[in-house]
């Protein structure tokens, strides 16, 4: 900007090359307003902003949110003539697509015409996911292919990521396979989120499948993959894969972290093996890793399930003491434990705990409280009505 003032006080008139520049940096470090200044002043000295001024002052605009200003733009380069290129459209659509105005940003879509590209394919199709409109993007995909578009890794990165957490997996795998087929390059982000959501949805085996393949092809696996597979594996009650997963994990040079015990303790406890999600903890604690209200939570219905009821007690004074502030998730789970034991009133002392440090009672709070004897209940009910 100096540079630029000194030009201004020796009357030297800086071009259009120097206000794109200027403007395009400016927006980089997020001084929009100066920017915005430039492009105005540029006008007002009769020096017409090209397409890439156009482009540059919407791309600031874009990046912090200021969806009006830039679509004013747009239509101001229309008004002046200038035609926009494949470029305007991707700025602008991402710009609607980011702010969740997915109604204007397909309406600009359509007027795009020869303009469209992949890049513009990969924006809609990830503001659609984001804004968890996942129906639409089997046909949006169609659609790109009809169109001559040629789908990349983003294309297919994206697809697998949105279709996945959405729980479309037959739709995700189906894209998957084709995108083997065709020998479209794949990074490990996208198998990471290929097998989340597999062992989410239960595919375990097939998750494993891909997870050899995976290494055959010479990806290497992260910790994150590692703590994916595990933590299906656990899910499925299938604790011996898993803990010889956690065997390679170590040999590959990754050590266990606070993801990787809590999802042992956890599985542990849902197949009933208190020793085993005990000895976790206890090797969590020597390792040095950092325990969390999550496996406090795990391990008080681990030890609740099995009837140890004074244990779990402990274990929630304990998680106490090391700091660990119980949620509502780990009161809820201390509520289940004393209300199947049948300590009513215990469970009406933790739930004056709760009360004390402002967690309010949420709808699995109510479900669990329903199960006490009627009138322990209308004392819980009376608790909160104050």
């Amino acid at each position: 900007m100096k540079v630029f003032e000194q030009m201004s006080q020796l009357h030297v008139h800086p071009d259009v090359y120097t206000y794109t520049i200027l403007i395009r940096s400016l927006g980089t470090v997020g001084k929009v307003d100066a920017a915005l200044k430039l492009f105005q002043a540029m006008t007002a000295q009769r020096c017409e902003p090209s397409i890439v001024t156009y482009n540059s002052m919407m791309h600031a605009l874009g990046r912090v949110g200021r969806v009006d200003e830039a679509c004013n733009v747009f239509k101001q380069m229309i008004t002046k003539g200038v035609r926009p290129d494949s470029v305007s459209y991707n700025i602008l659509i991402d710009c609607l697509g980011k702010a969740g105005q997915l109604d204007r940003a397909f309406e600009l879509f359509e007027q795009s015409n020869g303009s469209i590209t992949t890049h513009t394919y990969n924006t809609l199709m990830n503001s659609l996911g984001k804004q968890g409109e996942v129906q639409g993007l089997p046909e949006l995909f169609a659609h790109m292919k009809e169109k001559g578009c040629v789908p990349n890794e983003i294309t297919y990165a994206i697809l697998v990521e949105r279709l996945g957490r959405a729980g479309n997996v037959d739709e995700m795998l189906k894209l998957y396979s084709e995108m083997m087929e065709k020998g479209i390059k794949h990074d490990t982000v996208t198998i990471n989120n290929l097998l989340d959501s597999l062992g989410k949805a239960g595919r375990i085996s097939v998750a494993c499948s891909i997870f050899e393949e995976m290494k055959m092809k010479g990806l290497t696996p992260t910790m994150f993959t590692y703590n994916i597979l595990i933590n299906g594996l656990g899910k499925a009650g299938m604790m011996e894969a898993a803990t010889a997963l956690l065997q390679e994990m170590r040999e590959k040079g990754f050590h266990p972290n606070t993801v990787t015990y809590n999802s042992l303790i956890s599985s542990f406890s849902n197949v009933g093996n208190v020793h085993a999600a005990l000895a976790t903890f206890q090797e969590m604690k020597e390792q040095g890793v950092r325990t969390d209200v999550i496996t406090y939570s795990s391990l008080i219905e681990c030890l609740g399930k099995a009837g140890n009821i004074d244990e779990a007690l402990v274990m929630f004074e304990d998680m106490k003491q090391e700091g660990c502030s119980p949620n509502s998730v780990t009161y809820n789970t201390l509520l289940g434990v004393l209300i199947r034991a049948g300590r009513c009133r215990g469970a009406l002392q933790a739930l004056a705990e709760m009360k004390e440090k402002h967690l309010q009672p949420d709808e699995v709070t109510w479900s669990i409280l329903g199960k006490l004897p009627p009138s322990y209940f209308q004392d819980a009910t009376e608790m909160f009505s104050v």
